[in-house]
Order: structure tokens, then sequence, then C-alpha cells
């Protein structure tokens, strides 16, 4: 995949704040007709990597995990022109008008798709649950499913990430000795986490049954990015462009038998169930 260099990253968002200012003076026109879509997924399946991929397209508009408690306010991406602790008091008060008006506003003509991503476990409680069905009575708002087909990697990778405290890696270069550090697993927790993965997953897809639903893995995007990117964009009604991409793999490239101290106990309590597959390397 391409390098998108910060540069870039700069250079759109300054496009952005531009636009949104000869928006906001009536210098050019605005309009809702783009494609509106979620990201929906659980932690630690690829969903950094999506965005990131699909932040570099010229004509979409992306913001991270806006419903997240586990992230600054200050980490959104992008607010440009608004100021984010106005946007966070109405997201705050009223949270579908902060989808309404903030997220899914008006927008200039070059602006194709605007989306976010989301887990299955955010906004799960207060006044923020009622975003999941204004989400889904949304008028044509498009789902792109993402999975992982080995939850027990999506779980490594989860466990380095809060150990290291780094989420995301903007040098697709450097490295970290951390990572080489071994987990050990609870069988019970394993299975309870693989179970409610996967409910979880068929739950949301029946939610979102009368909507337009894209499933994609993020084995799928590793092994085959051209097809599965020209997928998603065809399912985003967006033009073909080469995406790029800013962040390094976060998790390490050890093999599971080598990053799990009890891996071989884990294997054998697992073997026999629909769960083994996830030991097969």
């Amino acid at each position: 995949m391409t390098i998108y260099s910060e540069t870039s990253r700069k250079i759109k968002r300054l496009k952005s704040v531009l636009e949104d200012i000869a928006l906001e003076k009536g210098i050019v026109n605005k309009h809702h007709s783009y494609t509106k879509f979620i990201i929906l997924c659980r932690s630690r399946v690829g969903s950094n990597l999506l965005l990131n991929l699909l932040q570099s397209h010229k004509n979409t508009r992306l913001f991270y995990e806006l419903f997240s408690t586990a992230h600054s306010d200050k980490t959104h991406w992008d607010f440009v022109n608004h100021n984010i602790d106005d946007v966070m008091q109405v997201k705050k008060k009223d949270p579908t008008g902060f989808i309404d008006d903030f997220v899914f506003r008006p927008m200039p003509h070059s602006v194709h798709a605007v989306g976010f991503k989301i887990f299955y476990y955010h906004a799960s409680s207060g006044k923020e649950k009622c975003i999941w069905e204004h989400l889904k009575n949304m008028d044509g708002m498009r789902i792109i499913h993402l999975k992982r087909n080995n939850i027990l990697k999506s779980l490594l990778s989860r466990t380095v990430a809060q150990r290291t405290g780094s989420w995301v890696k903007q040098s697709l270069h450097k490295t970290d000795s951390s990572q080489s550090k071994s987990v050990e697993f609870d069988y019970n927790q394993l299975l309870y986490s693989f179970e409610s993965t996967k409910r979880m997953e068929q739950e949301y897809e029946r939610f979102f049954k009368k909507n337009p639903l894209m499933n994609i893995t993020y084995e799928d995007l590793l092994m085959e990015p051209l097809s599965e990117l020209k997928r998603i964009l065809d399912f985003l009604s967006l033009d073909f462009q080469t995406l790029k991409i800013s962040t390094k793999k976060q998790s390490s490239d050890k093999s599971l038998s080598n990053a799990i101290v009890n891996y071989s106990e884990l294997k054998q309590k697992f073997s026999g169930t629909p769960w083994k597959i996830f030991f097969e390397e």
C-alpha cells in the first residue's frame, strides 16, 4: 500500500477548511446528497487501517470513534472550522442533533462520502443509546461491517495495545521492542470473548438488515487490498483512486504460539470446539 504522508494529510485538511469557509460564505454550494456510512466493528480488527485508507480519498470526510469513551474529544478528525468544545456540548445534550448538524452536515460538492467508525459497544447507555436507531433509520445509511476471521489475533492485538498504551502508530518504519513480550490468556475469558464477538456480529447484522451492508474482513483487506478497496469504493459510490496509508501495523509479527505463553494449553482446551480454527497457524 502507498504511504500517505503527513504533508498529504495536512493538505487535505487545509482544503477542507478552505472549502467549508467558502461554503459558509455562500461562495460554493452545499449539498446533502453524498453517501453516508459507518464502519461497524469491534476493536483491533483493522478499523484504523480502513479509516486511514478512506481518509486519503480526495472526496471523503472521515471522523474517528465519535462515541468512544476511551478517546479524547480532541482526537476527532475533523470538525473543521468548529470549536470542538461547542461541538462536544451539543453531542452531550443532543446526540442525534450532533450527528445531523456536525457529522452528516451540509458539505461542499467536492465531498462525495462522509462516515465514521463505531464499535458494537459504543453508545450503549444514557442519551447516546438513541443514536443506533437514528443511524438505522437515516435515509441511505450504508454499513461497512468490518470483522477479523481470527478473533484470537484481535484479542492479542488489544492486549498488546493496552500494555504499550499505543493504539495507532503513524510511522510505517518504527519498531517497538515492548511488543515482543508474551501474553497469557485465561481460558474462560477467551471463551467469553469468542462467543460475545460472534453474538455481536450477528445481532448487528440483524439490526441493520434493511440497510445496505457490506461485510469485509481484515484478512481479505491485507491479502487482496486492490480488489477489496475497489469493492469498498464501489459500495460507497466513490470513484476509484489509489488509497494511501500512514499507520503501521500494531501487533507483533510473532506467531501465536510464540506470542501467547499458554498457547499449547489453550489449543488443547479449545480442540473439538468451533473456536479451534483460531489456533491453526
